[in-house]
């Protein structure tokens, strides 16, 4: 037979492990979607980068055949 300070200790032990396991499963989703935040904010500034990108050839253009139109 098991004393019950020892029963006491040998459950303490074990809950002890299994909130470490949920703490470093937390740690682990976390770190997970702080990754997959930081891919996606990349990709939004990216995409918001070529629009402006594409925005300013479009100007540049628009106002290159302006100054032909002017000159003809």
């Amino acid at each position: 037979m098991v004393a019950p300070c020892v029963k006491r200790r040998r459950l303490l032990a074990i809950q002890q492990r299994e909130e470490a396991a949920a703490r470093s499963a937390a740690a682990v989703r976390a770190e997970e979607e702080r990754v997959i935040n930081e891919a996606a904010a990349r990709r939004l500034a990216a995409e918001r980068e070529e629009e402006q990108r594409k925005a300013a050839a479009a100007k540049k253009t628009e106002a290159t055949k302006k100054k032909k139109k002017e000159e003809e």
